[in-house]
């Protein structure tokens, strides 16, 4: 193992910059000015959730609202049909009994002769 001298033009002078002192209310002012700049970010963050929560419910009311109107539709065409199916069933019903009084008087005259 060799071991070589380092000369002096090698060797730089390293000397650590000098920092300024901080003082306590510098140190307190940075930290506050970090609080003030975290709470705008979370308060914009929670406001960006707000709006996009917004954005949604009113997306999904309103796909109800659609969907509560094609039903409501849907329903009265349907109670419009067995309302009109009663009625048919209904005058069905009214020529029956005329056909089975018709029927029990024809057979209460052949009865007689």
């Amino acid at each position: 193992m060799n071991l070589h001298k380092r000369s002096d033009a090698d060797e730089q002078d390293v000397t650590p910059l000098e920092e300024k002192p901080r003082t306590r209310k510098q140190s307190q002012e940075s930290v506050i000015i970090y609080l003030v700049v975290l709470f705008t970010a979370v308060f914009l963050l929670i406001l960006l959730s707000y709006f996009m929560h917004q954005r949604q419910s009113e997306a999904e009311l309103s796909n109800l609202s659609d969907q509560h109107t094609e039903y409501r539709l849907r329903t009265e065409e349907s109670i419009a049909a067995m309302q009109a199916e009663n009625e048919r069933l209904r005058l069905e019903l009214e020529e029956a009994h005329a056909k089975i009084e018709e029927l029990e008087k024809e057979k209460e005259v052949q009865s007689n002769d």
